[in-house]
């Protein structure tokens, strides 16, 4: 398995691994209601709303407890979706909407909506991590699984796993002294 060392420590090392198990689950899945994608695209599994017409949809949209924004894909090669929509007319366009409880996002919807986007782009993509932090003969003391997307959060959580091994080592070797 292919890795890229985040640090180096008082003889430990954390490792930032792809996670090829692809036993992650989709972000919209998640027990989170606020954000939903309402789809009319065929054999899609990211909805739960694939049969809902765009009126009934756009209804929704009109309640001022929801924000509605299009949802829109690109797909050649890999995936992506936006509620900005993309520049390429043949391997694009709206796919249904993006539909946020504005009372559950404790922020700007639009941002919210283009967040869970991102999430799911990144999840369709198989861009998921994992950290191993080991000891200086490859015995692996921790290891954390299924970070979904951009790496910096999870080379933040590895080095703090890797400085918490440390500090728990030092109060160990404390105890026997």
């Amino acid at each position: 398995m292919e890795y890229e060392i985040i640090e180096e420590k008082a003889g430990l090392i954390a490792k930032l691994h792809t996670d090829e198990s692809c036993d992650v689950e989709c972000p919209l899945d998640w027990e989170q209601e606020a954000v939903k994608f309402l789809t009319w695209e065929r054999n899609s599994t990211l909805s739960d709303y694939n049969d809902m017409e765009r009126e009934e949809v756009e209804r929704l949209g009109n309640l001022k407890q929801y924000s509605l924004f299009p949802l829109y894909k690109y797909e050649h090669g890999g995936v992506a979706y936006s509620v900005g929509g993309f520049s390429c007319p043949w391997d694009s366009g709206q796919v249904g909407y993006v539909l946020v409880i504005d009372a559950q996002v404790g922020g700007d919807p639009r941002e919210a909506a283009q967040g869970v986007c991102d999430q799911v782009t990144s999840w369709c993509n198989g861009d998921i991590w994992g950290f191993t932090v080991e000891d200086e003969e490859g015995e692996e003391l921790y290891s954390c699984w299924g970070f979904i997307g951009d790496t910096d959060y999870v080379k933040k959580a590895a080095r703090d796993h890797l400085d918490g091994l440390i500090k728990e080592r030092g109060e160990q070797l404390e105890l026997t002294i």
